[in-house]
């Protein structure tokens, strides 16, 4: 059961006061800020797939670019890989970093990080976890660099709203696709991006993953120069994280190669390891929708629209939000309120790990309303069974 208490905050320069109620909020006439990353603009023609075969060949070519880069999702596939990064932002961690990975088969990995003070060594030995040391919550900047490495592509919810486009990027065609959870609620069709949408830039013709944006305000830009390749894989040499059109990581493969013969050693944990590390995930959003319960997160405040900001968080089936961020330049006031509502929230997921923690990559929707605003729908708390979007479990 996972139990979530979503408050609604008047702001008049200060937060006044919080309860449970929510707002009805249309964000179908609210454009998304430019960005030099964004290809969606608003002028743009953007086409709803509605056959059955448009819908298939989009997804299609989304699978192809995610199997091209996905090397971690081919379970037969051996590898050492070496990744240097530089990370900034206002997170915990920030300044030069490194990852390294060696896996034999699924079931058989090893992989390390560092940056900052944080280091950890997590060994997969026959399907259980082990640190050698308790590392707690694994920084935000390491999980966005996994995520955008070895899992750029969630697989599709059930009933997506699917829309694409053809744009130019870097000197080539690419084709971009939209696509977001269709819901109980009334349908939208933004002109340029919708806010609920995850946007994938595709090279046709090589098939490769140019741009992916898990959410508004957020870009994961790959170069492929000099590619990376390994067996039927390709990965970019060097792809950079934006958020608010700032580089927030820069990433570069320093190494990939055949794991080749490895002493069953190297995944055999010490005697001092312990099994208890955070398993990393996907990313899941959260925004308001009656259809799965999810009441939202509303702020009444001194603007004439609505103002949907999104909020970047880890957090952890433990209940606790280990890290947050805006994907967006909003007041001041409004930023605190925001990141103060979602750091409050109690995060309480089902099927975290015996034992251990399950953290979760978050795009969390905090809508700016009006202080006209009514509020609708009062209740203690919001509770239901499951996970919004519910991907695979991922070490």
């Amino acid at each position: 059961m996972r139990t979530l208490l979503w408050l609604v905050a008047t702001l008049g320069g200060a937060v006044l006061w919080g309860s449970t109620c929510f707002a009805q909020v249309d964000l179908s006439a609210v454009a998304v800020p430019p960005e030099p990353h964004e290809l969606a603009a608003r002028d743009i023609d953007i086409k709803t797939l509605s056959t059955p075969k448009e819908i298939a060949d989009a997804f299609e070519l989304i699978d192809r670019a995610r199997l091209n880069i996905g090397i971690y999702q081919n379970v037969d596939a051996g590898f050492h890989l070496k990744v240097s990064f530089t990370a900034s932002g206002m997170v915990a961690n920030t300044g030069p970093g490194s990852m390294e990975e060696i896996r034999r088969a699924r079931g058989q990995e090893r992989w390390s990080a560092q940056i900052g003070n944080y280091s950890m060594l997590r060994i997969n030995s026959d399907r259980v976890m082990y640190d050698e040391k308790p590392a707690g919550p694994v920084p935000i900047r390491i999980h966005m660099l996994r995520n955008a490495l070895f899992w750029p592509v969630s697989y599709p919810e059930a009933m997506q709203r699917v829309r694409t486009f053809n744009a130019r990027w870097d000197g080539k065609r690419v084709t971009c696709v939209l696509m977001s959870p269709r819901t109980a609620m009334a349908p939208v069709e933004p002109s340029g991006r919708g806010w609920r949408e995850r946007e994938y830039c595709i090279d046709p013709r090589a098939t490769l993953m140019e741009i992916y944006s898990e959410a508004p305000g957020i870009y994961v830009v790959y170069d492929y120069r000099d590619a990376a390749k390994l067996g039927g894989n390709t990965l970019p040499r060097q792809f950079s994280i934006f958020q608010n059109g700032a580089a927030v990581l820069n990433a570069h493969v320093d190494l990939l190669e055949d794991a080749g013969a490895l002493s069953p050693d190297v995944f055999t944990p010490s005697s001092k390891a312990v099994s208890n590390g955070a398993v990393l995930r996907q990313p899941t959003h959260y925004f308001r929708d009656p259809s799965h319960k999810m009441i939202g997160i509303v702020i009444r405040a001194d603007v004439s629209k609505v103002e949907p900001i999104l909020v970047h968080a880890t957090t952890g089936s433990d209940g606790k939000t280990y890290e947050t961020e805006l994907l967006q330049n909003v007041n001041p006031s409004i930023a605190q309120a925001a990141l103060q509502q979602v750091r409050a929230m109690s995060w309480i997921f089902p099927g975290a790990p015996q034992g251990g923690i399950r953290q979760d990559d978050q795009y969390i929707e905090v809508d700016v309303v009006p202080l006209s605003t009514p509020l609708l729908g009062c209740a203690e708390a919001n509770s239901f069974n499951g996970p919004p979007c519910g991907p695979a479990e991922k070490p």
